[in-house]
């Protein structure tokens, strides 16, 4: 009987375990401490003009990303991510007019939404699976503004419209599982973007300029979240 009791507790213990990655549960997750760099290019112009400026662009950021996610079969989840974040930005600008050439820095948050897919490769033993996971979605910068102080002549201030650049990415990290409800993950990943807006320049004493962009930008980044697998569904009656 004891021999029986042991095994039956072992049997447990080894189903539970390896009820993370079940049809049917649920997964709630938030990357703590993300950080990323991302890199770009871009290009804007006026209508009726020759006259185009250049921008190489870099930025550093720390976001807090949380989503939830729902077992559709084993392994495979489909869910929802938001950001939250904060972000810091440094652009040297030039021009195919003048060998001017001008820095300028921005500090802005911002937060998003969207759909994401993610995969578990192998088989749950307990202790961890590799994954691999696919999203896209939009984010959006209310209230970015600025302001540009040259190191001659009048500076002025600026402030963005329609600023809501899509984006489409790839992650691949690894998730350690504590126990049958808590893991930690690991994960590096890719995303683009690409976008539309206009900025709106006001001078002290002319009137103000609006300017169309488009730009794309790729970016890196690398982190480590929490994640919770939750077993909401009913146990079938016998």
């Amino acid at each position: 009987m004891k021999k029986i009791s042991i095994c039956a507790l072992a049997l447990f213990t080894t189903l539970a375990m390896q009820a993370q990655n079940k049809k049917g549960n649920w997964l709630l997750g938030a990357s703590l401490g993300s950080t990323g760099y991302s890199f770009g290019k871009s290009e804007s112009g006026t209508v009726g003009s020759t006259n185009i400026s250049y921008s190489d662009n870099n930025s550093f950021n720390l976001g807090i990303y949380p989503t939830v996610g729902y077992y559709i079969s084993d392994n495979v989840i489909l869910g929802t991510y938001f950001t939250v974040g904060f972000s810091n930005s440094k652009n040297d600008n030039s021009n195919n007019y003048s060998s001017n050439t001008s820095e300028s820095k921005s500090n802005y948050g911002y937060f998003g939404l969207g759909p994401f897919g993610r995969f578990y490769f192998g088989n749950n033993g307990g202790k961890g699976q590799p994954f691999a996971e696919v999203s896209t979605g939009i984010t959006f910068y209310p209230g970015y503004k600025g302001e540009y102080i040259p190191n001659t002549g009048t500076g002025y201030t600026y402030e963005y419209e329609k600023y809501h650049p899509w984006n489409a990415g790839v992650k691949f990290g690894y998730e350690h599982f504590i126990n049958e409800t808590v893991g930690i993950q690991y994960y590096i990943g890719y995303t683009h973007s690409n976008y539309q807006y206009n900025t709106v320049y006001k001078y002290p004493s002319l009137p103000d300029a609006v300017y169309t962009y488009e730009s794309s930008s790729n970016n890196i980044s690398f982190g480590a979240g929490l994640q919770i697998h939750l077993n909401c569904g009913k146990k079938k009656k016998k």
